[in-house]
């Protein structure tokens, strides 16, 4: 397991997505997929001339994962999460949001719950 430790729950969550593979914001643009909100709003203004804030916030999409207690809910819209579209590898160069397992969801809720001391375990099996 990874020795990284964090008393900010916010930044733990950002952490474990570089480990699960969990890319929840959207570019509604271009469909290309990021870890964090501030990565998608840069990509917006650099790539497709996005200059004011509404326009950049109409144009994020965000994909809730199988439980939603574990993400960072702030901006953009809900939504499931995707596939890879018909007739496109889930390895294409364009990363998509990702669809997670039970026990992935349930690992990074036990870890955050191990940190927090809040709430109940779930095991793992």
């Amino acid at each position: 397991m990874c020795p990284k430790t964090s008393n900010d729950k916010g930044a733990l969550i950002r952490h474990m997505r570089t480990h699960n593979g969990e890319r929840p914001y959207e570019c509604r643009e271009c469909q290309y997929a990021f870890t964090t909100k501030a990565n998608c709003e840069r990509h917006l203004r650099n790539r497709h001339g996005k200059t004011h804030r509404d326009e950049v916030r109409a144009c994020i999409i965000y994909h809730l994962s199988e439980d939603s207690s574990v993400n960072n809910r702030s901006g953009g819209e809900e939504s499931a999460p995707l596939a890879p579209a018909p007739g496109k590898s889930a390895t294409n160069s364009k990363p998509t949001a990702p669809f997670f397992s039970k026990t992935m969801v349930d690992l990074t809720r036990n870890l955050l719950l191990d940190l927090t001391g809040d709430g109940e375990r779930n095991d793992v099996s």
